[in-house]
């Protein structure tokens, strides 16, 4: 039984991944695309995408064909609803990685994410009015011209202006202010790093980056044990808390209030040795959600133990949990 809500952004499908699985198929009908794929660049679990696509297969939207054991999905433009409902899925669900690939060819971008109305919708929330311009966030050193080029490019295709504000690879994590605030505590959509592919190396606002002392004030202990990065327990913390991230930037007024409650049956059940822990973890829900937001992204040895200790691991379901195991497998095997 599916339990994933009607999008909030365009309510006339049946759920928000049906909608993001077609935006991406029908968006580009000249790709294929193996299931594992879709899942990756969709963050969807793959047992909901393998159930989205045998509907859309069903329903005459998609093709299949068959190389050694692997099935490769694409558009099928015979349909007489390709041209209409292509158009329509890209318009209101393809942003993040039509703007992805407009942005691919400009150097100096370490990520870009979606804030605002779009991104409120696209996450879940509500409106009283359609959404309008689409805000674009880019971090990094790019050329300026070269990135608003990239953008206007994609207005055509997206039906909508894209207003572009540019900020530093730190801004996100170390930035202040009301913007800064406003930004953090709202919703954010990543634009599809696929598109912007670096050979592997992490393009988020924290990857290359050396380590920093926490600011004065900062709820997260410094008198911690360096753990292994390539420790299975380690691994698999990192990972479960870059989906906790996920979810974060999507609704964080929702993680935030599982967080606190479960915290209160910590409270009730750890002893003594781990009392310093969970008084940072209540200090960090109930301060500024730009200290949440820098735990969650930080791969620093230190705040590993921190998060072992994290209120947020209940928070993944069984898809979520079996994803974890697999990027776990991964970040140990390329540890050095």
């Amino acid at each position: 039984m599916d339990k994933a809500p009607t999008p909030s952004l365009l309510p006339i499908f049946r759920s928000q991944q049906q909608a993001e699985l077609l935006a991406l198929v029908l968006g580009d009908p000249a790709a294929e695309y193996r299931l594992t794929e879709l899942a990756e660049r969709t963050n969807i679990p793959y047992p909901s995408v393998h159930r989205e696509v045998e509907r859309a297969k069903a329903a005459g939207l998609v093709t299949s064909r068959r190389v050694g054991r692997t099935w490769l999905i694409r558009a099928d433009v015979s349909s007489p609803y390709f041209e209409g409902l292509s158009d329509v899925l890209v318009k209101a669900f393809g942003v993040p990685w039509v703007l992805g690939q407009a942005l691919s060819s400009v150097d100096g971008i370490e990520a870009a994410y979606i804030y605002g109305s779009w991104a409120a919708r696209f996450s879940g929330e509500n409106g009283e009015r359609p959404v309008g311009d689409i805000d674009l966030l880019v971090f990094g050193g790019p050329d300026r011209d070269e990135v608003y080029a990239a953008a206007s490019e994609s207005e055509g295709r997206l039906g909508r202006t894209v207003q572009v504000t540019i900020r530093s690879a730190s801004w996100l994590t170390d930035g202040s202010g009301t913007f800064h605030d406003t930004v953090v505590g709202r919703p954010m959509v990543p634009v599809s790093m696929r598109a912007m592919d670096t050979g592997g190396k992490d393009r988020s606002p924290a990857a290359g980056r050396s380590k920093r002392r926490q600011p004065t004030g900062s709820p997260v202990p410094t008198s911690i044990r360096p753990a292994r990065q390539d420790d299975r327990s380690v691994s698999k913390t990192i990972e479960i808390h870059r989906i906790v991230l996920e979810k974060f930037l999507h609704d964080p007024d929702r993680v935030l209030d599982l967080g606190r409650a479960r915290l209160v049956t910590l409270k009730r059940s750890v002893s003594k040795r781990s009392a310093p822990y969970i008084e940072s973890w209540h200090r960090l829900l109930y301060g500024p959600r730009s200290d949440v937001v820098r735990l969650l992204m930080s791969t620093d040895e230190g705040h590993v133990e921190l998060l072992k200790m994290s209120p947020f691991t209940t928070m993944l379901n069984e898809d979520e949990r079996a994803e974890v195991t697999q990027r776990s497998k991964v970040r140990r095997s390329s540890a050095p």
